[in-house]
């Protein structure tokens, strides 16, 4: 996410992480990874959304403060009181947006809770955390401990459908088994739009970006990377436009596809095998735990990609041999 951002943020109080620890729950297996430079950066997203809203304005971005997006019709975005006229239209209105709406039958939900815990109501200080990965809590996705400058985040969230399973206690029994007390009540609730399918990223001049698109990665669950890199290619698509008389949405559809949506399409296939299928998870984490640690590593480093270790076929061939043996 920072090397796509357009902004400096070397200012921005960003808790470093430098080392994070990877659970399989089923088998209890564990795996502890390490980097000399920090390969996490942690922030409250109040605070890092309202900088970046700020670096916007002062690049003069005019800004509409309670403006809530009703309906798009052509060149006008219409609240419900307002209405404002637009060459281009960006979409960036997130998981609950109008756009996630529209496009429902493309897209799958990832259900996530989540709450934070004040240090000060940590107990004992010295214990808290670096950031770790529970996968299997709960079944079909995993758990999270996340430190930051003045709180904890911790969650659960799975892309498994269907009734039976109570993220809220199993988040409370999670936290419980980490030594942390949770107040229920101060527990969210919230859906992660993924893509089924691909889907057009733009119609006419509407240029569809991040959650809005359901470009989640769906074995991270992590969504800024890819809002900000969307956000990006559709500025650029805006600007190439205009020196080469090329419709945006010719311009941002081929790059979403080629950078985008390529690699979620192998990110969809690994989401599918580790979530999907308990067998598989476990025989990836009792075999292969410590290279499948690093892989996610370099993948949230964006030193590897999804396709770079989907196509190799000694990867191929590990798992079909599992898969005949059971």
């Amino acid at each position: 996410a920072l090397k796509f951002l357009p902004v400096e943020i070397e200012s921005f109080p960003f808790v470093e992480i430098k080392k994070v620890l990877f659970k399989e729950t089923q088998t209890g297996i564990e795996f502890e990874i390490k980097r000399d430079k920090p390969f996490i950066f942690m922030v409250d997203r109040f605070d890092f959304d309202y900088f970046l809203l700020k670096k916007s304005i002062e690049k003069g971005a005019e800004f509409f403060p309670g403006f809530e997006v009703s309906s798009v019709e052509g060149n006008l975005i219409k609240s419900s009181n307002e209405e404002i006229q637009a060459e281009i239209i960006i979409a960036a209105d997130g998981a609950g947006g109008y756009f996630v709406k529209r496009n429902r039958k493309y897209l799958n939900f990832a259900a996530a809770v989540e709450t934070e815990i004040p240090l000060n109501k940590v107990r004992g200080k010295s214990k808290i955390p670096n950031a770790r990965f529970d996968f299997g809590t709960p079944p079909g996705g995993y758990s999270w401990v996340f430190p930051k400058k003045e709180s904890i985040t911790i969650g659960s969230a799975t892309i498994k459908k269907g009734k039976g399973i109570n993220l809220k206690n199993i988040l409370l029994k999670y936290a419980n088994d980490l030594n942390f007390k949770l107040d229920p009540r101060e527990i969210k609730g919230y859906f992660i739009p993924l893509q089924r399918k691909s889907f057009p990223p733009c119609k006419g001049n509407v240029l569809i970006t991040g959650d809005a698109l359901g470009i989640a990665d769906p074995v991270t669950l992590e969504g800024i990377s890819l809002a900000i890199l969307t956000g990006k290619l559709a500025a650029e698509a805006v600007i190439l436009s205009r020196r080469k008389g090329t419709p945006p949405c010719k311009i941002y559809k081929r790059e979403v596809e080629l950078q985008v949506y390529e690699e979620l399409k192998y990110a969809r296939l690994i989401s599918n095998a580790i979530f999907g299928s308990a067998h598989i998870r476990t025989f990836l984490m009792r075999h292969y735990g410590l290279q499948l640690a690093n892989k996610m590593t370099g993948i949230i480093t964006a030193s590897t990609k999804y396709s770079d270790e989907f196509t190799k076929p000694s990867n191929f061939l590990k798992l079909i041999k599992y898969l005949k043996v059971n």
